[in-house]
């Protein structure tokens, strides 16, 4: 059984097999932007499913771009009230939405909020 299972894909429908949950989670993205630049940027996600997760980024990717996803899961466990050890999860992921919502004109950095649908995660050995 692998940490976080894909959802069944279909066009034009709802996709989501499981609920979104809101929690910001440590994020290491790789990739190559949309200017041809390979990237290791540090960000934090948004909301997170079964499925795949929503961040921003300052960097331009294309819809349907393959990028990798590191995040410290252990902040979404953590129970006991005491700090845990990192549980860094590795996702092999496709960037399904890409939105700029944040831009030069109101003179702010451009910042670009990402759907990602996880397309490999290994099993975790807990």
């Amino acid at each position: 059984m692998t940490a976080l299972e894909k959802p069944e894909s279909s066009v034009g429908t709802e996709r989501r097999t499981s609920p979104r949950v809101e929690v910001t989670l440590p994020v290491v993205l790789r990739g190559v932007d949309t200017l041809g630049r390979q990237f290791v940027e540090q960000t934090a996600t948004m909301n997170i499913s079964a499925g795949g997760a929503y961040f921003c980024t300052k960097r331009p990717l294309a819809q349907g771009q393959a990028v990798d996803v590191s995040m410290d899961a252990s902040s979404a466990t953590y129970e006991s009230g005491k700090p845990s050890l990192p549980i860094w999860v590795e996702a092999k992921c496709e960037a399904i939405r890409v939105q700029e919502v944040a831009n030069r004109l109101a003179r702010l950095p451009r910042l670009f909020g990402i759907a990602v649908q996880f397309t490999d995660i290994p099993e975790l050995a807990l």
